[in-house]
C-alpha cells in the first residue's frame, strides 16, 4: 500500500513542477432589477429568484463576449483584447473565451462573480474587466419593447371587453332574481315552488274530505224514505258540527224510543206512528245538513284545483328561468376566470418590462491574478487519495489472488484438520545437516521445543494400538517434510524409544545427507527388489536409538516398488522390531507414492510451510490421503515467522532461543560403523 502512495506523490510533485502555470483573476458586481416592488411582492419571488441566473446567461451571450474581445486592451503590443497573447494562437477566440471563464451567482446575495483563467498573469484582469464592462454597456443600453407594449395593450383591451360582458350578465341575473325570487341553489328555495307545495298538500287533504262527506251523505240519505226526501229540499244554511252532533243524538234517541213503542204497541198505534214521523223528519234534516257540507267541500276542492293549476304553470316558467340563470352563472364564472388570467398576464408583462431595467454596481474590479493551476495542496491531496485507493486495491487484489497459506489459522481453516505443531523458522544459512538435526545440535532452541511439543501431541493424540508407523509428507516439494521427519525422529529417539527413519522418497532422497550416511546400494530399494536383507539396509545414525533406512539407488519404477506386497510386509516386520517407524515420503500432489505409503501406515502427518503452501494444494492433498483410507492425524506448520506467532515471543522471554551452532558446546566425534561409509564423518554427538 505504501508504494502506490509514494509513486502517486512523486508523480504529483513532478506534475506540479513541470505543468504550465495558469492564473485566475476575478471581478465581482451586484445586479438588481429596477423597482423595489419586485423585492416585496410575494407573487414575484420565483421569477426574482431566477433573475440572477438569467443575467448569468446574458453575460455568457455571444454578443457580450464578442464585444469584450473588441474592447481596447491599452497595451503596447495589443490594441484590443483579441490581440492579447491569450488568444494569439486561437482559431476560435470566442469559444476559448467562453470555455476559460466562469460566472458564479451568489447564494445569499445579489452578486455575480466573473473569473477568467490564462497562462499570462497580466492579461487575466484585463479580460475580466472587459467582459463586465461590456455586459454593463449592453445591459444599460436603451431597449425598445414595442412587442411587449402591443401585447400589453391587447391584454388590456380584452380585459375591458370581458369586464363589460361580466357586468351585463350580472345585471341580467339580478333582474331574474328580483322577478322570480331565488334561482340559485335548490328548487325548494324559490317561493313559487314553496307555494305550489303548500297548495298541493291542501288539495290532497280536501280531496280526502270530499270523499268522506260524500260517504256520510249517501249513508244518511239511504235512511230516509224517498217520499220524505221529495217533500223536503236542502237549504243554503250550513249546520255547524255541534248542531250535526245534536241531530245525530236526537235521531238515536228517537230510534230507541220507536223500538220501545213497537215492542208495546202495534205498528198503527198513534204513538208509534207519531214517533216514526218525527224520526223521519229528523233523519231528512240530518241528510240535508250532510248534503250541504258535501257540496261545500266540492266547491273548496274545485277552487284549490284552480289555484294548483295556476301555481304549476308558474313553476314551469320558473324552472325555465332557473336553467337560464344557471347558464348565466356559468358564463359569469368563466368570465371571472378569464379576468383573473388576463390580470395575471398583464402583471407578468409589467414585471418583465420592469425586470429589463437593472441596477448594476461594479464594486470589485479585477486587478490581481492569482495562481490557480496547478494547485499544489489540492494536487497532493488528490494524489494521496488516488495512491491510497490504488494501494488498497492492489493489496486487496494481491490478497484475493494469493493462494498461499500464511498463518496457522488459515491452515486450520483450509485443511480442516488439527494443527499438531508449529515449527518456527530456522535461522538462514543453516546447512541441511544442521536443519535436520536441530533438536540434537541445539536442544535449548525454540525449534527443539516445538518438535518436543509435536512429539507430545502425537503421543497423546494418536491411538495407542495403531501408532507405530507414521508417514510424514507434504502437498508439494520444498515444504520441509524431510527436515520435519528427521527432527521428529530425533526427539522420539531422545525420549528413549528405538526409532527407525525410512527415506521412502525414492525420487529425491535427502535423509542420507542429513545424517551423513553415504548413499549406496543397500537401502529401501534394495530390500524391495529383494537384493539385500532387511538388517543390511538399516544404518546407525549419530543420534542414540535412531536408525536410518536410506533410499539407496533411485529406481526407475518407484510407485511399483512401493505398491508391492513386500513394502507393506516390511513395514509390519519393522513395526514389531522398533518402537516407532517414521517414513519420509514424496509429496502428495502429482505422485502416487505418498498415497500408497499412507495406505500402509498407521498415521499420516501433513507438513505445510507457512507463506509457501497453497490452499488448494493442501486441501487436495488432505482429501487425497483420506480417499485411500489414510488416518491423517494432523498438520505440522513449518517455517513459521516468529513475529507471526505470539507464543514464540513468550518462549524466547522464558529462556528459549536460537543460538548459533558455533556457540553449541563441542561434541565428540563419532565414527559411523557402516560398510557403505568407510570414511569418518564428523557429525554432532548424542545429547
Amino acid at each position: 500500500m505504501i508504494a502506490p502512495v509514494i509513486v502517486a506523490l512523486l508523480l504529483a510533485i513532478v506534475f506540479i513542477s513541470t505543468a504550465q502555470k495558469r492564473y485566475t483573476s476575478r471581478g465581482i458586481f451586484t445586479v438588481q432589477p429596477a423597482g423595489s416592488r419586485l423585492a416585496g411582492d410575494n407573487g414575484d419571488v420565483g421569477q426574482y429568484a431566477n433573475f440572477l441566473y438569467t443575467q448569468r446567461e446574458k453575460i455568457m451571450a455571444r454578443d457580450v463576449l464578442a464585444g469584450a474581445l473588441g474592447t481596447p486592451a491599452n497595451l503596447p503590443k495589443a490594441k484590443t483584447v483579441r490581440d492579447l497573447k491569450t488568444f494569439t494562437d486561437s482559431e476560435a477566440a470566442l469559444e476559448d473565451l467562453r470555455n476559460n471563464m466562469e460566472v458564479d451567482v451568489g447564494r445569499k446575495d445579489d452578486t455575480i462573480e466573473v473569473a477568467f483563467e490564462t497562462p499570462y498573469r497580466d492579461e487575466a484582469p484585463i479580460i475580466v474587466n472587459a467582459i463586465i464592462d461590456n455586459y454593463i454597456s449592453w445591459q444599460t443600453r436603451p431597449h425598445k419593447r414595442s412587442n411587449s407594449a402591443d401585447v400589453l395593450e391587447a391584454y388590456k383591451s380584452e380585459l375591458n371587453g370581458v369586464n363589460q360582458g361580466l357586468a351585463a350578465t350580472t345585471a341580467k341575473m339580478a333582474d331574474l332574481e328580483s322577478r322570480y325570487g331565488v334561482l340559485s341553489g335548490k328548487d325548494q328555495q324559490n317561493v313559487v315552488f314553496q307555494q305550489l307545495a303548500t297548495i298541493s298538500q291542501s288539495l290532497e287533504s280536501m280531496r280526502a274530505q270530499v270523499l268522506k262527506d260524500k260517504q256520510d251523505y249517501e249513508a244518511a240519505a239511504k235512511a230516509v224514505p224517498p217520499e220524505v226526501r221529495a217533500m223536503t229540499s236542502p237549504g243554503n244554511v250550513l249546520v255547524s258540527s255541534e248542531d250535526e252532533q245534536m241531530l245525530r243524538m236526537d235521531i238515536l234517541q228517537l230510534q230507541q224510543r220507536l223500538e220501545e213503542l213497537q215492542q208495546r204497541y202495534l205498528p198503527n198505534h198513534p204513538a208509534v206512528v207519531a214517533a216514526r214521523q218525527r224520526l223521519e223528519v229528523l233523519s231528512s234534516g240530518y241528510a240535508d245538513a250532510l248534503q250541504r257540507r258535501y257540496l261545500r267541500s266540492q266547491a273548496l276542492r274545485d277552487d284549490l284545483q284552480k289555484q294548483f293549476d295556476e301555481e304549476n304553470r308558474k313553476a314551469v316558467e320558473v324552472s325555465a328561468k332557473i336553467a337560464e340563470y344557471a347558464r348565466l352563472q356559468a358564463d359569469t364564472d368563466r368570465q371571472r376566470r378569464l379576468v383573473d388570467t388576463l390580470e395575471t398576464r398583464i402583471h407578468d408583462v409589467n414585471l418583465q418590462n420592469a425586470a429589463g431595467d437593472v441596477n448594476i454596481d461594479f464594486f470589485q474590479s479585477a486587478s490581481i491574478a492569482r495562481k490557480s493551476y496547478p494547485a499544489p495542496l489540492r494536487t497532493l491531496a488528490i494524489a494521496l487519495m488516488l495512491g491510497l485507493v490504488a494501494g488498497v486495491t492492489l493489496a486487496w487484489g494481491r490478497d484475493w489472488m494469493d493462494d498461499r497459506l500464511r498463518s496457522t489459522e488459515e491452515i486450520r481453516a483450509a485443511v480442516r484438520s488439527s494443527v499438531l505443531g508449529v515449527i518456527p523458522q530456522i535461522p538462514g544459512g543453516a546447512s541441511q545437516i544442521v536443519a535436520g538435526q536441530k533438536v540434537v545440535m541445539d536442544p535449548s532452541s525454540d525449534v527443539a521445543e516445538a518438535y518436543r511439543s509435536l512429539r507430545t501431541a502425537i503421543y497423546f493424540g494418536a491411538p495407542k494400538d495403531r501408532s507405530k508407523t507414521i508417514l510424514v509428507t507434504s502437498p508439494s516439494p520444498a515444504e520441509g517434510k524431510t527436515t520435519s521427519a528427521a527432527n521428529l525422529a530425533c526427539v522420539m529417539a531422545q525420549a528413549g524409544k528405538r526409532v527407525l527413519l525410512i527415506d521412502a522418497d525414492l525420487r529425491s532422497p535427502r535423509q542420507h545427507s542429513v545424517f551423513g550416511v553415504r548413499d549406496g546400494r543397500l537401502g529401501l530399494c534394495a530390500v524391495l527388489r529383494e537384493e539385500a536383507q532387511l538388517e543390511a539396509a538399516i544404518h546407525v545414525t549419530p543420534v542414540a536409538n535412531l536408525y536410518l533406512m536410506p533410499c539407496g539407488i533411485k529406481p526407475m519404477n518407484p510407485a511399483e516398488l512401493l505398491n508391492s506386497p513386500t513394502f507393506s510386509e516390511m513395514l509390519e516386520t519393522l513395526a514389531d522390531k522398533y518402537d516407532q517407524v517414521i517414513v519420509d515420503a514424496p509429496p502428495v500432489m502429482g505422485l502416487a507414492d505418498a498415497r500408497i505409503i499412507a495406505a500402509c501406515c498407521d498415521l499420516t502427518l501433513l507438513v505445510l510451510r507457512a507463506g509457501q503452501s497453497m490452499r488448494k494444494a493442501a486441501r487436495l492433498a488432505n482429501e487425497g490421503l483420506v480417499s485411500v483410507g489414510a488416518t491423517v492425524l494432523g498438520v505440522i506448520v513449518n517455517d513459521v515467522s516468529r513475529r507471526g506467532e505470539a507464543y514464540f515471543d513468550m518462549a524466547a522471554t522464558y529462556g528459549y532461543g536460537d543460538r548459533p551452532v558455533s556457540q553449541v558446546p563441542a561434541r565428540k566425534k563419532r565414527v559411523i560403523d557402516d560398510p557403505l561409509a568407510p570414511d569418518e564423518i564428523e557429525i554432532g554427538g548424542t545429547p
